[in-house]
This record gives structure tokens, C-alpha cells and sequence, in this order.
């Protein structure tokens, strides 16, 4: 670029880089030819590109799953800068990126810190602790920049709040010899589908149809997926005469953990 100086002495001249011109350091040469004297002057200028910040996190929730304490969930996030004139992108190295994992009700359940490395990206998984409420749990990432995202998962404890409960005690008569043996069957809507400890309980019962003690009979038995239990109870030869009940108890820890567990009293029998 060329120009003359005008009455003062004074050449000016402009220049505009392109957009895309790389950072750097920039040297501007000047030389002017006076009465066949070459004069000459340097400067220099940096060029630095604005930035933008970019944020992003990724998972493999699954939306329609339903998590339970010790499953993992995969978590990464990734810090980066961004210039769009040149299409150009650097990593963010050495930000602390924290993940919080909130309840449903928004009280904080626990939070993983972790420094992006040298591609700028944070590995912020973790595995389910031990929680007591379903729900929609929420996922916040945040540390670089002011920006964040946020995620969510379906939860809840590895027992959830079902229901378990007896439907039917099969038993075969109403009336049982001293010394014999009988099975009685129990049908229960277990919906975990899982097995679970139960008691079977005979007591006679009073003038009054109170049960007392001592306990004639106290069974513990499986009760398998099937919903089916069948338990062997034996009269014993000197048992007394008399009516008698039976209770069928499930042993679980389910009322602690927001569901019930139901006992059943059937019909009384008659010991002869």
C-alpha cells in the first residue's frame, strides 16, 4: 500500500485482515524515499482470536430404565474454545468439571469432580449409592466457563415400594387328627418376583378365640417366584384338643423401604 504525505509531512495509510488471519505476532514495515534517501520504520501488533467457550456433556441414560443402587451411569463432559471465522476449535485442559446429582425433591444426593485432561474432557461417571425415594433424579455438569448442562434418570431403591402381600391359604380340611401331617399351600402376590423368607405360625386359641401361647408350630419357608409356598405341618401326638389358628407372616424389609407386607389369619381348624 502506497500513499503521498501531504502538506504536514503526514502519509497515511489502512489495512483490514481477514478474519480468518492466525494469532500471532504481526510486523508492519514503513519506507519512504526522500530526495533519493530511503527512510524506513518497524512496528509490531498482535493478532488474538475472541474465543467463544463451548460445553457439552454426554451419557448413556437411558430413558425408559429405571436405575437401582450399584448400577453405573456413564458420564463424560467436554471443555473446549471455538473460533467460527476460521472454523477452529482448542481443548480446555486442567478445569475442575463437577457433576451433582440432585433427588427429586432438589436436596443434593452427591457430586463427582473431575479435571479435564489434555482433550479437554472429564470422565464424570459414578455409580448409583444407596437411595430410599423413586423418582426423577437430576444430573447437573457445570465448571467452565459459567456454562453447564443438565441431565435426568429414573431411580429408585434396589427394593421398591411394591406390593406383597397373601392372597389364599389353601388348607385341605377343617379338621386334623393328633400326630398327622398336612400341607398347606399359600398362593401370595409377591411382585418382586423374587424369593423372600415367610413364618408360618399355629397357636390354639382360648375359650374366647384368643390365641395363647406357647407357639405349637413355627415354620420359616422360602416363598419362591412362583407365588406357590407349600409347607408341611405336623399335629403333634400330645397336642390338645381345640380349635386352633394359623398366621402366615412375610419376613421383609420392605415396610422400611416405602412398601407393606400383609399377614393372614385364616379360618380356625379343629385338632381332635
Amino acid at each position: 500500500m502506497t500513499n503521498k504525505t501531504n502538506t504536514t509531512g503526514n502519509a497515511t495509510v489502512s489495512f483490514t485482515l481477514p478474519m480468518d488471519a492466525p494469532e500471532g505476532t504481526y510486523n508492519c514495515s514503513a519506507t519512504a524515499n526522500v530526495s533519493g534517501e530511503v527512510l524506513s520504520a518497524t512496528t509490531l501488533f498482535e493478532v488474538i482470536w475472541p474465543w467463544s467457550p463451548v460445553f457439552n456433556s454426554n451419557s448413556d441414560i437411558v430413558p425408559t430404565r429405571i436405575y437401582f443402587p450399584g448400577d453405573p451411569i456413564g458420564l463424560t463432559a467436554d471443555a473446549s474454545y471455538e473460533y467460527l471465522p476460521a472454523a477452529a476449535t482448542k481443548p480446555a485442559p486442567g478445569f475442575n468439571l463437577s457433576a451433582e446429582v440432585f433427588y427429586p425433591n432438589g436436596t443434593l444426593l452427591m457430586n463427582v469432580t473431575r479435571q479435564t485432561d489434555p482433550t479437554g474432557r472429564a470422565a464424570l461417571g459414578f455409580t448409583v449409592p444407596e437411595i430410599d425415594v423413586c423418582g426423577t433424579y437430576t444430573i447437573r455438569v457445570s465448571g467452565f466457563m459459567g456454562l453447564g448442562s443438565s441431565s435426568q434418570f429414573q431411580a429408585g431403591p434396589r427394593e421398591l415400594p411394591l406390593f406383597f402381600g397373601i392372597v389364599n391359604v389353601i388348607f385341605p380340611s377343617k379338621n386334623i387328627n393328633r400326630g398327622g401331617t398336612v400341607t398347606v399351600g399359600v398362593i401370595i402376590n409377591n411382585s418382586l418376583k423374587i424369593a423372600q423368607p415367610c413364618k408360618l405360625v399355629v397357636q390354639r386359641l382360648d375359650s374366647n378365640n384368643v390365641p395363647v401361647r406357647p407357639i405349637i408350630q413355627d415354620i420359616i419357608v422360602p416363598v419362591n417366584p412362583a407365588h406357590l409356598v407349600n409347607v408341611q405341618l405336623t399335629i403333634n401326638a400330645g397336642a390338645p384338643i381345640g380349635k386352633y389358628t394359623i398366621q402366615f407372616q412375610l419376613l421383609t424389609d420392605l415396610p422400611k423401604r416405602g412398601g407393606y407386607a400383609l399377614s393372614f389369619w385364616n379360618d380356625d381348624f379343629t385338632v381332635n
